[in-house]
């Protein structure tokens, strides 16, 4: 079982009938018809399961999932309050491999035996492979993908996908929250901050006749939420660096850099996800040159946003500014912005072919 697994569950309809994730939510009047197709596309395209695209959509909330997830399989969904602060003696009756492995949390243990978070809590092989190798009884509970993901890095250091940093950061910046408003000291970023910002954006992409003021205008919205901001042009298997908010010294290395897109660097996921990330800029030698390029003096709150053209990436937005937390919580107005600059691309290409007629 692999860390992207598609697999949705279903559960017994009338008449005997399997009803799946998407018509359970259907049903629950959760979600609507559009955002369902939608997430399913997205789902082709970037993969995961169909709960974990419609979260990352910001159509669903991850405890309207984990509670239709529960009803389906018959089994109690785990409160993230149990998983926020599990003991060490808990998490080490499972080696990072085999929690990853049986995508499996155990976050208490009492007389009833030992109680276990599980994306498939009515697998028996894996229950039966915990109950041998925990000599306890199992008492399973079900979470989302996402909810896991999150679970599995933060306990056991096993680093999500790309594909899945961003909602594994979410939930991150959003248990930092509640951990800062029990001391009463809430940080956030406004609501209003990145929402003006993406208007402003709107009208200005709605009057772009060039592919520079495209670019200027995207960079003109990212100067307003982020510090530092880099546009890529895909070219082929490589990301070339365009433009760039910053000093003198980072628009020219943003100028001179080129990233291959055939890796496992940030940009290569994105380009071919064609997902917005929210998160910091992971370790490692693939993404080592970005961050000498911007001159980020540490980690700090990263995001990257696709523009697409006939379903092909040929921009990628990279910025870096406030605290994670603060950008991870808006991830679905980012997305939103990623979309806009991908019609305003299209509309820029139709004017032209109307133009050389």
């Amino acid at each position: 079982m692999g860390r992207g697994d598609s697999r949705e569950g279903t559960e017994e309809g009338e008449g005997g009938r399997r009803v799946r994730l998407g018509q359970a939510l259907l049903l629950r009047g959760l979600v609507t018809l559009e955002q369902l197709e939608a997430a399913t596309v997205r789902q082709v395209t970037a993969g995961g399961r169909l709960g974990t695209n419609l979260v990352e959509l910001g159509f669903l909330k991850d405890q309207d999932l984990r509670e239709t997830l529960a009803a389906m399989h018959s089994v109690r969904p785990a409160d993230p309050a149990d998983l926020r602060a599990i003991p060490a003696e808990l998490i080490r009756l499972l080696t990072p491999a085999l929690a990853e492995r049986y995508r499996a949390i155990p976050f208490r243990r009492d007389r009833y035996g030992v109680h276990v978070a599980l994306t498939d809590p009515v697998n028996t092989r894996i229950l039966d492979d915990l109950r041998v190798r925990l000599d306890r009884e199992i008492r399973p509970y079900i979470v989302s993908e996402s909810r896991m993901l999150y679970c599995l890095k933060k306990y056991y250091r096993v680093e999500p996908y790309h594909r899945y940093a961003q909602l594994v950061a979410r939930f991150a910046a959003e248990e930092a929250q509640a951990t800062r408003q029990g001391a009463g000291q809430t940080i956030t970023l406004r609501e209003e901050d990145l929402s003006d910002a993406r208007q402003v954006l709107a009208q200005r992409l709605a009057q772009v006749t060039s592919r520079e003021e495209l670019g200027r205008a995207l960079l003109r919205y990212a100067g307003g939420i982020l510090d530092r901001a880099a546009l890529f042009t895909v070219q082929g298997e490589q990301a070339v660096g365009w433009l760039a908010l910053g000093d003198r010294d980072a628009r020219e290395r943003i100028g001179q850099l080129i990233l291959p897109l055939t890796g496992e660097g940030l940009l290569a996921e994105v380009a071919r996800s064609q997902a917005v990330y929210v998160g910091r800029l992971p370790d490692g030698p693939e993404n080592g040159p970005l961050r000498e390029a911007l001159g980020t003096p540490g980690a700090r709150g990263a995001c990257a946003l696709p523009i697409t053209y006939e379903n092909r990436t040929v921009m990628l937005l990279y910025g870096e500014g406030p605290r994670q937390a603060a950008l991870a919580s808006r991830q679905a107005d980012l997305t939103r912005t990623a979309l806009q600059a991908s019609v305003a691309l299209q509309i820029l290409v139709l004017r032209n072919r109307l133009l050389d007629m």
